[in-house]
């Protein structure tokens, strides 16, 4: 019977990584703008007609309306690391580039623009979310959140709006780098540090030799060559 691969997707991480970035983005918020919780709601629901008529309070939306494969960061693979003795391979996802659309909700012009230039201040100058605010799986990514402003490309907030049945606002688009999930760890063995070898003449089976010596040289032999750490004696 043909071997075959099974390939199983948990849903689950990408749910939890998502939910534990509007958790650490409403914290950072929170504390770096600041937006207090007495004076301002961070609400991350779809800014639609029906959203908006239950407002009651000054608020302010991040709506994630894309998701996708990082281009400029699409660095993904694996690399070997040493953790208690043991040695490790750690396979890391892809980066992905997730996007909200952040909007000022109040019943003054001047005080939406006055939040949203607050807000735009602190993305510019952050460039990555502080360790301190990351919640959750984002903890144990092994990279950088990457805070940027949206760009002009594919997808642009304009587009949005139509959907929604709302008139377009004024918006910031908040641009998010990060791994997809945070990296899958094996354990795998130690390089051998010894080789041992064996010869047997094939026209004499009974003769046979055999060799064995450390593939790691030993520093005292190098030093009694003359040899310095290069090893090429300087």
């Amino acid at each position: 019977m043909a071997a075959r691969l099974h390939i199983t997707f948990d849903p689950s991480h990408n749910v939890a990584v998502l939910s534990a970035l509007d958790g650490s983005l409403r914290d950072f918020l929170r504390a770096e703008v600041p937006l207090r919780a007495e004076d301002v709601d961070i609400d991350f629901g779809t800014p639609d007609k029906e959203w908006s008529s239950r407002l009651t309070r000054s608020t302010v939306n991040l709506f994630l309306f894309d998701i996708r494969r990082s281009a400029g960061r699409a660095v993904a693979g694996n690399a070997t690391r040493e953790r208690n003795g043991t040695q490790q391979r750690l396979f890391r996802a892809p980066l992905i580039k997730v996007r909200y659309l952040v909007t000022v909700w109040t019943a003054e012009p001047a005080d939406e623009h006055r939040v949203l230039g607050d807000l735009l201040r602190l993305i510019a100058i952050s460039g990555e979310l502080p360790g301190r605010y990351l919640g959750g799986e984002l903890a144990d990514l092994g990279n950088p959140v990457e805070l940027t402003l949206g760009a002009d490309d594919a997808v642009r907030s304009p587009d949005v709006w139509g959907p929604l049945g709302v008139p377009p606002r004024a918006n910031l688009e908040l641009a998010v780098v990060l791994p997809a999930r945070e990296p899958v760890v094996r354990d795998v063995p130690k390089p051998p540090t010894e080789v041992d070898a064996g010869l047997t003449d094939r026209n004499v089976p009974s003769r046979t030799s055999r060799r064995s010596g450390s593939l790691v040289e030993d520093p005292a032999s190098s030093a009694a060559r003359g040899l310095g750490p290069s090893g090429d004696g300087s």
